[in-house]
């Protein structure tokens, strides 16, 4: 049985070394997290406008389009993997840990951290991190933290701290953060397909669209009407997939229970 403290001690050192691989591995699965992901940071695009933003543990930058699209009027954000900086493609970013964030005091008015925390070393750490980003917030800036709150193997590379939800919550009391909000996040794998199947077909069936990664500039080109195909087909086949997790998910309800923590700065620090 897994401890609720700790899963495995090297999930830090495992992330540094082979976060470069990880967005070539379970692409079902990575886009349905991001589309739950997306969803729930939807509901708190508002917090972003005309704000100063740090992401911590950036990646490549996924969201920073997101950010500006919602208003953030300076979007920049660290990561400790270079190898997931390198494909950023940004310029905003910084090679660094969440334990020693390169910022003075007061820089940001949001802190956002998106799945990232839980990939720690140890919980002592998740600390550090949590002050950190209370340190770089300005006075009632907001952090905006979503994370897992239970064990689950996403990834062999990816090994995460198990961490209870009231734990969560001790630790950003005591570093100074009120909890404005908290709720889980849930993927809804049936909207997921139904959305997702509708856009291929769509797209199959309509000569323009929209121009993809790896895909033809033309519409109505021969190859376009074969990816257009080929991208359908790869999505229903992937429906078992779901149906599985899906199942999973109602035998093994600690399975994928993250929550979204909505913060903010207090101006003193509590005991």
């Amino acid at each position: 049985m897994l401890e609720d403290k700790l899963y495995w001690e090297n999930t830090g050192d495992r992330y540094k070394k082979y976060a470069g691989a990880m967005p070539r591995a379970g692409r079902l699965a990575r886009r349905c997290v991001r589309y739950t992901q997306r969803a729930a940071l939807e509901d708190f695009q508002g917090l972003l406008q005309g704000k100063r933003i740090l992401e911590v543990g950036c990646g490549t930058s996924y969201w920073f389009d997101y950010f500006n699209k919602w208003g953030a009027s300076n979007v920049c954000g660290i990561d400790i993997s270079r190898a997931m900086l390198r494909t950023s493609g940004c310029n905003r970013v910084a090679e660094a840990s969440a334990t020693e964030l390169p910022f003075a005091g007061g820089s940001f008015d949001v802190v956002l951290a998106i799945s990232v925390l839980e990939h720690l070393t140890n919980v002592e750490d998740v600390k550090k991190a949590i002050s950190e980003i209370a340190r770089v917030l300005n006075e009632g800036g907001h952090a905006i933290c979503l994370e897992l709150s239970w064990p689950y193997a996403v990834s062999l590379f990816a090994p995460q701290l198990s961490i209870p939800k009231k734990e969560w919550e001790t630790m950003f009391r005591e570093s100074g953060l009120d909890i404005i909000r908290v709720r889980p996040v849930n993927p809804s794998f049936t909207k997921y397909m139904f959305g997702l199947l509708t856009y291929r077909l769509a797209k199959l069936i309509t000569k323009g669209r929209t121009k993809g990664v790896g895909e033809a500039d033309k519409g109505s080109s021969l190859t376009s009407v074969t990816l257009r195909f080929y991208h359908l087909a790869n999505d229903i086949v992937s429906v078992p997939t779901l149906i599985f997790l899906k199942i999973a998910k109602v035998l093994w309800p600690r399975l994928s229970s993250h929550w979204i923590f909505v913060l903010r700065k207090t101006t003193v620090k509590k005991a």
